[in-house]
């Protein structure tokens, strides 16, 4: 076990009122932060209508994705350094700042470089540099006030209030954006960010370090952004360009030789940015890996499963979303359950066995769905997948705080939260461009299909909308029983693509639950990190 340093972090003997006070503030901020990551999709169709520059409609999720990731290690080193009440203050309302511009975009008139679009694109970047800052630091500050034996019940909720947001997110983005204007996205974390700055700048005590004996390692943090903003870019740029595409290739190959440059780099440096070595330690690799397949399916099974519900099974959007009310419940209150578990317990290896083995089971069942599947399957197999999820959530960034000393906790917590969000970027992408990789070469594959007309060709390439497809076939000289079949035919290559990114992602998790076989069992530690 990792003793532990004193310090002068004045987080340790907070009175319970105060405490629950900092735990209140932390939610709702967590909430701002988690829930922009994914409210505007659905609302991304009007903004653009009502601003212009659809040319640029990627760049409003991208810059986003972008300045939130990335901040989220290099803020989480910083708050090791200098302490995390000011960072985490100034990130939230950097936050509540740049929503407020977003709100305002196009209301000002300044200029043709700096039209509404682009007022809207660089406010939302300002945006997810506060986003990333949050995300990296409210899971630090839980570990400061607790010790681990005790966090996992507090990250429970913690885990809870982030899956619930990221779910809900698109469902609240659609109704806001129909019955409001759009702008209400934006003007309602004003007072939510208000209310939890005040309470957690009142119930949180000064932990502002006296003297810095690190120093932020610059040449580290610009080489690191030069390798993951590449990275993240061409991951971004596949669903329209394509994996082999010019720019998808040049970017991940800058990402590949920026990494090797700065692993290179952090390990010669006396104070890394990322201490790559702490990497060597097997309960740091182990979870980090799993945190980033988990992330995988967290976001892009939530991508896969309305497309089943509204192009195969032919629901509406609002009823596809109604059934993932049930996954994101049992998301919710599976993580809650998973950290009272180990706190309870006070051990976790059992925890991420059980979770790890509900979504490898559930994601092998769904991987045999089929375009006439009941209702009653998918939920059952979704709500599997959800429990183990849920039971993930809260796990692992205790597992990795409590494997490492005190003065790193910031920026491991940091790095758990950004191989999440990595996770859920790659999981989006690649399940995106694979599913339509899998359906254009199923339609080669299919005789039914490659009977018909260019005409026809050209109309099957968009399985996405089915009443509109139909509707556009109609006008062909088909007759009924043959449009019948070459709709069933779209389905059931469209559901043989969904069953094999189910079935390839299934392995991932099977490796990810024999790599657990391996993670150390480490007592979790009975005193807080700060030593009394």
């Amino acid at each position: 076990m990792i003793s532990e340093p004193k310090t002068d972090l004045a987080t340790h003997n907070v009175p319970k009122q105060r405490t629950a006070a900092i735990i209140l503030g932390l939610q709702l901020m967590l909430l701002l932060a988690a829930i922009d990551q994914t409210i505007i999709s659905t609302a991304m169709p009007k903004i653009v209508n009502n601003l212009g520059g659809f040319d640029r409609y990627a760049w409003a999720t991208t810059a986003y994705l972008l300045t939130s990731t990335i901040s989220i290690p290099v803020f989480g080193r910083l708050s090791d350094i200098y302490g995390r009440k000011q960072l985490l203050l100034s990130g939230v309302l950097l936050f509540v700042f740049a929503s407020t511009l977003c709100g305002c975009s196009g209301l000002v008139a300044l200029g043709a470089l700096v039209d509404p679009m682009n007022q809207f694109i660089v406010s939302r970047a300002f945006q997810g540099l506060g986003a990333g800052i949050v995300l990296g630091l409210c899971f630090s500050v839980v570990g400061d006030l607790f010790p681990a034996a005790e966090r996992g019940k507090y990250q429970g909720h913690f885990a809870a209030v982030f899956a619930l947001a990221s779910v809900v997110g698109p469902t609240l983005g659609g109704y806001i954006s129909d019955h409001h204007s759009w702008r209400w996205l934006f003007f309602m974390n004003i007072p939510i960010g208000l209310v939890a700055i005040f309470v957690f700048n009142q119930a949180f005590p000064s932990d502002r370090k006296i003297a810095a004996r690190a120093k932020l390692d610059y040449p580290g943090v610009m080489l690191f952004v030069g390798s993951f903003v590449p990275l993240l870019l061409g991951l971004s740029w596949t669903g329209t360009a394509g994996w082999t595409s010019l720019p998808v290739v040049g970017a991940m190959l800058t990402a590949l030789a920026m990494s090797v440059r700065f692993v290179m780099r952090e390990l010669k440096t006396a104070d890394p940015f990322m201490d790559v070595r702490l990497f060597t330690n097997p309960v740091v690799s182990i979870s980090c890996m799993s945190v980033f397949v988990t992330g995988i399916g967290m976001f892009g099974s939530v991508m896969l499963l309305p497309i089943f519900f509204q192009s195969v099974v032919g629901m509406t959007a609002a009823k596809s979303g109604t059934l993932l009310t049930p996954l994101i419940v049992v998301v919710a209150l599976a993580s809650i359950i998973g950290g009272y578990w180990m706190s309870k317990s006070k051990k976790y290896k059992a925890i991420i066995f059980s979770g790890l083995t509900c979504m490898t089971v559930g994601t092998f069942f769904l991987a045999r769905i089929e375009p006439h599947s009941s209702i009653t399957y998918m939920l059952a197999n979704m709500l599997l997948v959800g429990a183990g999820l849920g039971l993930l959530l809260p796990i692992y960034t205790v597992v990795i705080q409590n494997a490492v000393a005190e003065k790193d906790i910031g920026a491991v917590t940091g790095f758990s939260q950004f191989f999440r969000s990595v996770g859920g970027t790659t999981g989006v992408s690649v399940f995106g461009t694979l599913m339509l990789s899998l359906y254009e070469q199923g339609l080669k594959q299919s005789a039914l299909l490659n009977e018909n007309t260019p005409a026809m060709q050209a109309l099957l390439h968009n399985p996405l909308e089915p009443i509109k497809l139909r509707r556009s076939l109609e006008l062909l000289t088909l007759s009924s029983s043959q449009l019948d079949g070459v709709m069933t035919a779209v389905k059931e290559t469209l559901v043989h693509s969904i069953d094999t990114i189910f079935f390839l992602y299934g392995l991932l998790l099977a490796v990810t639950l024999i790599a657990t076989l391996f993670l150390a069992e480490l007592p979790l530690r009975e005193k807080p990190n700060a030593a009394a």
